[in-house]
């Protein structure tokens, strides 16, 4: 399939404001299949009356120039309009509905069936072949992703620690998960589907919430202020389990945000990233090593990054928080853009992070156990 260069220059712009946002690679699909039917991802400054922009928003949604700011605009789809309208997030049984009503959900076409078509383009951006885009999502129009489907655990905050970045106070040698700044309260949400399996406190995790995904993978939350689920409750992707604190072995608010395979337990932790940039199911991943076993792992760059080092009168809009850098859609910026040296480089030589101190005493409980084990870093 071919593309302009505009079509994927808009479609990597929703991209990263999907995964900025925490929308699943689902909900992404969707967002690129309505851009598809409505303008053909492309900024119109024109449309069915006062229509504009690739979702071809009317007046009531946002000004002009939000409107025809494709970043502004996709952020628009995701969140919601400027008077009140609903975003494709808001519609908490988007995961029952087909792709196509989905997107209708959002864009209240006169041709609801319209965007079913396009699935294998939207798919193809994505990074999808056709017949893969139908299996995982459960057919031509798309089921839920059951837990194959995964979002970000927060819907805002800033990435402020990368997985694994070495430290010699970690038992495990790098730090065991990602970081997420946050302000207190803030929703966390399960980043999969599955069974909860522990609700508890105390320890350098302080208040945290583990979920069994399939057997095989296993999502930690800690330094929580409430949890909202029990043990043995079954929640879907997206679904609100807890609230972000500051608990335990903390120096400020944040999230802290782990994936485990194998065993439910510290050490057995793999890259959170390359479960959230929707690539990998649990299944397909579990027998994947570990960073740490192999620690040349790296991160694609994302177009974010690419923005973000441009000067903005080259690249024509403004673009925030760039700290989500998975894109499966590479290198689609506008020729002659810089190209940094990656985005793990630049996150270690960042400020530093809101993150736990090292724990060095040897008496140091791992939380999982009641015996005592060496000493861990969170």
């Amino acid at each position: 399939m071919g593309f302009t260069s505009e079509q994927k220059r808009n479609a990597s712009v929703i991209i990263s404001v999907g995964r900025s946002l925490g929308a699943s690679q689902r909900d992404i699909l969707i967002a690129l299949m309505a851009a598809f039917q409505e303008s053909g991802i492309r900024s119109l400054n024109y449309g069915d009356r006062d229509s504009i922009g690739i979702f071809q928003q009317r007046n009531a949604w946002g000004s002009r120039s939000a409107r025809l700011d494709p970043y502004q605009s996709a952020r628009m789809f995701f969140l919601g309009g400027s008077q009140g309208q609903q975003g494709l997030l808001d519609k908490r049984n988007r995961n029952r509905l087909s792709l196509a009503q989905a997107a209708q959900a959002v864009q209240v076409s006169a041709f609801p069936n319209a965007y079913a078509k396009w699935q294998d383009e939207a798919a193809s951006l994505l990074g999808m072949s056709p017949g893969k885009a139908a299996s995982a999502l459960g057919g031509k129009q798309g089921g839920s992703l059951g837990a194959g489907s995964w979002t970000r655990p927060v819907r805002n905050g800033t990435l402020t620690q990368v997985y694994g970045r070495p430290n010699s106070g970690y038992s495990a040698g790098h730090h065991t998960g990602i970081d997420y700044g946050v302000s207190m309260g803030t929703p966390v949400y399960a980043a999969a589907a599955g069974r909860v399996v522990r609700v508890t406190s105390g320890g350098s995790y302080g208040q945290r919430i583990e979920i069994e995904h399939n057997g095989k993978v296993w999502t930690l939350y800690a330094h929580l202020s409430a949890s909202s689920v029990r043990v043995g409750d079954t929640v879907s992707a997206g679904q609100i389990i807890g609230k972000s604190g500051n608990s335990g072995n903390s120096t400020g608010p944040h999230l802290h945000f782990e994936v485990r395979q194998g065993q439910n337990r510290y050490g057995n932790t793999v890259n959170p990233m390359k479960f959230l940039d929707g690539s990998t199911t649990p299944s397909a991943y579990v027998d994947q090593p570990m960073l740490g076993e192999d620690s040349t792992t790296t991160v694609p760059l994302n177009t974010l990054d690419l923005l973000q080092s441009t000067p903005l009168d080259q690249v024509g809009m403004q673009m925030s928080k760039p700290y989500v850098y998975l894109n499966p859609i590479d290198m689609m910026a506008a020729p002659n853009i810089p190209v940094p040296s990656g985005p793990l480089n630049q996150l270690a030589s960042g400020p530093a992070p809101v993150s736990e101190q090292p724990q060095t005493s040897a008496g140091e409980q791992n939380p999982l156990s009641a015996a005592p084990l060496e000493p861990e870093m969170v």
